[in-house]
């Protein structure tokens, strides 16, 4: 993409969602214990966006104590209203703070899973000057409509109220030139003073992606416990080996408790950044000490237990873990080489697809492992034969896939 920068207004009061939530700025509402503005981050982290903009006034010391200076690898900064500047205002200050003469802006209480790709490119194909995301709805009353011409062109904002049934309403995904704003005040509407006024061309592009407004109780309430899932994910499943890639090996012996078990440096943040990549991420061990009676099946899920909750803290996860206890004597189906337990995670998740997965590991087995259940393959540490990735560490595995195609 050619833009890598976005505005995001999580500035609001939030009076609809005060009944509630009513201790934090609307973007910090819990969903499946994240801040709901860490789904709006992931989702543009997936486009390659690099920079973006908080624009914040309401409790906004709730959102900078949260994120600070960067989210996964994405640069964070804040425009704060010490008064409100309206959602024309807001944007305009924050885009001062854009280096860049584009710049993609959002609202921080809405989710709109769309293509960025495609929003950028029929904006630069038409020059435009200004662009929007339309969703069409069943009931578009409390929202208020949107009409266009058969070019996609806005030819007419429609009230609140005034049109009953199906229509196209603004998701609120907008990019646009930095220039547009450069005569407004400082104070002014968005959508009223400018959209609803403006004489340029506003294009638009309509998708049918999930969209959820959480300044509504019932639409908050709906996603509160279950979360979001986004349908852009580059890559299906990511398949890590454990030891020596997730956590520190034990040399000739083996993580037998939860106080034995030590993160790699960054690997908790690396598996944040993959989770905007990879549909699935699986954790498959051999786990022999098992077998020869070091430590039990119970301590094995105390760990890996403890791993999942550490890495969901970093905004990762772990879909399912995958252990095989049988020795190495024993050449048992699920024993790395053997594609076993690829083949289980399969059946759990029947959508896994192999052709656009990979897998992740620190010694030749991983790599086999891989290649025998069809997945192309990352080597951890040292290079092995046969893999077609090589990086120092899971760390810098993320950081690669932030700006390369794998």
């Amino acid at each position: 993409m050619i833009v890598d920068s976005a505005v995001i207004l999580a500035g609001g009061f939030g009076t609809r969602l005060q009944s509630v939530v009513n201790d934090l700025p609307k973007p910090m509402a819990t969903v499946a214990n994240r801040p709901f503005l860490e789904y709006v981050l992931d989702n543009l982290l997936i486009f390659n966006i690099k920079k973006v903009v908080l624009s914040v006034g309401y409790l906004a010391e709730a959102i900078i104590s949260h994120f600070g200076n960067s989210y996964k690898g994405m640069d964070i900064s804040y425009s704060v209203e010490d008064t409100p500047l309206g959602t024309g205002g807001a944007i305009k200050y924050s885009l001062q703070k854009i280096s860049s003469n584009y710049c993609f802006v959002l609202n921080g209480d809405s989710f709109f899973d769309i293509d960025f790709n495609r929003l950028e490119k029929t904006f630069f194909d038409n020059n435009a000057d200004i662009i929007l995301s339309l969703r069409q709805i069943e009931n578009a009353d409390r929202y208020g409509c949107v009409e266009i011409d058969n070019n996609n062109i806005i030819t007419s904002f429609v009230e609140k109220g005034a049109k009953s049934g199906a229509g196209l309403i603004n998701g609120g995904i907008y990019l646009l030139k930095k220039s547009i704003l450069e005569n407004f005040p400082e104070k002014f509407s968005f959508e009223k003073d400018f959209l609803e006024k403006t004489n340029k061309k506003i294009y638009t592009e309509i998708f049918t992606g999930n969209f959820i407004d959480i300044g509504v109780p019932k639409d908050y309430l709906s996603i509160a416990s279950a979360g979001l899932k986004t349908h852009h994910y580059p890559y299906n499943s990511l398949f890590l080996d454990r030891d020596g890639v997730i956590n520190v090996r034990i040399i000739g012996g083996y993580v037998t408790k939860t106080s034995e078990f030590e993160f790699i440096d960054k690997a908790k943040e690396a598996i944040g950044i993959l989770s905007c990549y990879f549909k699935h991420i699986f954790v498959v061990t051999n786990q022999q000490g098992i077998g020869k009676g070091l430590m039990t099946a119970t301590d094995a899920d105390d760990i890996h237990n403890y791993m999942i909750s550490s890495i969901k803290k970093n905004g990762g996860k772990i879909d399912k873990v995958y252990i095989c206890p049988a020795l190495a004597a024993e050449n048992h189906i699920d024993r790395k080489p053997n594609p076993g337990m690829a083949v289980k995670a399969a059946k759990d998740f029947p959508d896994v697809d192999f052709n656009n997965s990979f897998m992740a590991g620190d010694s030749q087995s991983d790599i086999d492992f891989g290649k025998n259940a069809g997945m192309k393959t990352i080597s951890i540490g040292s290079e092995m034969l046969g893999a077609n990735h090589n990086f120092s560490s899971l760390h810098d595995f993320s950081q690669f896939i932030i700006n390369n195609s794998l």
